[in-house]
């Protein structure tokens, strides 16, 4: 989600104010692997997660990490 509001200095030159919403509502989003860092999902075992009777049987933010909410402000100068 993006909000943007600009301010023109003149014909040519103007200011730009954004804020950046990632993952706004902060919903989980479960998915192998580690999100935001390098690393393939073919290389992580989530075998451990189906099988009952083991430490991570079950384990949804154990096993499938979510991204959390980030929030950016940019200003930007546009001539």
């Amino acid at each position: 989600m993006s909000i943007v509001k600009r301010f023109n200095i003149s014909e040519t030159k103007k200011f730009e104010l954004r804020g950046e919403f990632f993952n706004a509502f902060n919903h989980p989003q479960f998915t192998p692997g580690y999100i935001g860092r390098v690393r393939l999902t073919s290389q992580i075992d989530t075998r451990s997660f189906l099988i009952p009777g083991t430490d991570s049987f079950n384990d949804m933010k154990g096993n499938f990490p979510s991204n959390p909410r980030a929030i950016q402000i940019v200003l930007r100068f546009v001539f």
